[in-house]
C-alpha cells in the first residue's frame, strides 16, 4: 500500500523504465546590456529581440541534438537545445502572467 501512495506522489510505476536524468548547468551565450532605467516593458522588448536571434531547430535537429546529448553529455548540444526553445519558455510564461506581477521574474525562473 505504500508503494501505491508512492508511485501517485511521483508519477512513475515499476513497469515503466525511467531514464537518468543528467542536468548540467548551461551557460547561455552573453547578451547586449539593455539600456539603463529601462521600463519592464522595454527590457521584455529587448529579451525578446536577443531571443529571435536563435533560430528554431526543425524536428529532426532537436531529435539529433537530444539524442548527442543524452548519449554524450554534450554541453553544444545542450546549448542549442535551450538557447533554441527559449521562445517556448517566454509563451509559457505569458500563459502564467495573470498569476505573477512581473512576466521578466517568471521567465527568469
Amino acid at each position: 500500500m505504500a508503494e501505491e501512495g508512492n508511485e501517485e506522489e511521483t508519477g512513475e510505476s515499476k513497469d515503466e523504465p525511467t531514464l537518468p536524468v543528467r542536468a548540467a548547468p548551461v551557460a547561455l551565450p552573453k547578451l547586449k546590456s539593455p539600456p539603463r532605467g529601462s521600463s519592464t516593458a522595454d527590457l521584455l522588448s529587448f529579451y525578446l529581440s536577443e531571443v529571435r536571434r536563435y533560430p528554431l531547430l526543425s524536428p529532426e535537429e532537436e531529435k539529433k541534438y537530444a539524442v548527442k546529448y543524452a548519449e554524450t553529455g554534450d554541453r553544444e548540444s545542450a546549448e542549442r537545445l535551450v538557447t533554441s526553445n527559449l521562445r517556448l519558455v517566454i509563451k509559457i510564461a505569458f500563459q502564467y502572467h495573470r498569476q505573477w506581477a512581473n512576466v521578466l521574474d517568471l521567465i527568469q525562473e
